[in-house]
């Protein structure tokens, strides 16, 4: 029969893995976020002024969503590692 540690291990591995798979989702949602905001500037290159200062501003706000999404994904991968440390004091995880 588990025991309550046994239970302890397998949720935090669980949990852990959740959190790198939500790291890996933000990185690539921050990836797409750049593409969107290049292909924004580049048409603005073609456009005319009213236009092309749309698409700039489009292409900012893309920008800060996906420093946003990189700031969540060190987040979620910092709360991961901090999980998987063991304490110094007792040398088992928390």
């Amino acid at each position: 029969m588990p025991s309550v540690g046994d239970d302890r291990d397998r949720i935090t591995r669980e949990t852990n893995r959740l959190r790198r798979q939500a790291a890996l989702l933000a990185d690539l949602i921050a990836a797409t976020e750049e593409q969107v905001a290049s292909n924004y500037e580049e048409i603005a290159q073609t456009r005319p002024p009213p236009a092309a200062e749309r698409l700039r501003a489009n292409a900012a706000k893309a920008r800060e969503f996906a420093a946003k999404e990189r700031i969540q994904a060190a987040q979620y991968r910092q709360s991961c590692s901090d999980g998987d440390q063991a304490s110094p004091a007792t040398g088992k995880r928390p």
